[in-house]
């Protein structure tokens, strides 16, 4: 699924970024919606694509991972066992403190009005 939605945004990405992957073959089984994670990772993309203006570097990794209990001391929330891990990266600008704090807010955004993928909602209710 990796590898076609990065198939698709390369056109979109554009030349100046390099795409590098390393993708994991024997996965564990996700149980996750298909169509959420594609978009998460269009969203993650994206947002490197404009955080390059100039060009730069773009790695996405897959690897099976696992949450132990010394991990889980450091971040109570977690629940140990097995997991797989994405990671995406990039060589972009960057967040400041300020966007960290409300990274994982839905719709919460630094780009201006009608930019990025934030455009499309909310629906237009005009006729």
């Amino acid at each position: 699924m990796i590898k076609e939605a990065i198939s698709l945004l390369r056109n979109v990405i554009g030349e100046r970024i390099d795409i590098q992957m390393e993708l994991a073959e024997d996965l564990r089984v996700v149980w996750a919606d298909p169509g959420q994670i594609e978009q998460v990772l269009m969203n993650l993309c994206l947002n490197a694509r404009d955080a390059m203006p100039d060009g730069g570097r773009l790695f996405i990794q897959t690897k099976n991972s696992a949450i132990d209990e010394e991990y889980r001391r450091l971040h109570p929330y977690a629940v140990t066992g097995p997991y797989v891990l994405l990671r995406v990266l990039d060589t972009g600008t960057g967040m400041d403190a300020a966007a960290l704090e409300h990274v994982f807010e839905p719709f919460f955004t630094t780009k201006e009005t009608g930019k990025g993928t934030d455009s499309a909602w909310p629906p237009s209710t005009e006729s």
